[in-house]
């Protein structure tokens, strides 16, 4: 997976690395594993891959698995995904595989 980082900054000490666009930050560490994960405005720059569509069910608490209509096959369950679809946006971790 490419990044394209042009134009960001990385600031800071780990684990409270700041990497981003001004003060928009585009990336945050999880500090349990030590990997960057994307915040809401770093998804742009990441242009394919983890990326899972929903449909218009309104999604209760944090499971959205029965308004998913597609997804990413690469997606591993914990990676971090982008899910979209007509009346939301949000990011989170997978709780399963891509092709399950």
């Amino acid at each position: 997976m490419s990044v394209l980082t042009e134009k960001s900054s990385l600031r800071g000490a780990y684990p409270k690395i700041f990497c981003g666009r001004d003060t928009s930050p585009h990336f945050s560490i999880d500090a349990a594993c030590g990997v960057m994960r994307p915040k809401f405005y770093g998804w742009p720059l990441i242009p394919e891959g983890c990326r899972v569509i929903i449909n218009t069910f309104a999604p209760e608490g944090d499971v959205l698995a029965p308004s998913v209509t597609a997804a990413d096959p690469l997606i591993r369950d914990v990676d971090e995904v982008l899910a979209s679809g007509p009346g939301a946006m949000t990011t989170g971790r997978a709780a399963c595989p891509g092709t399950r």
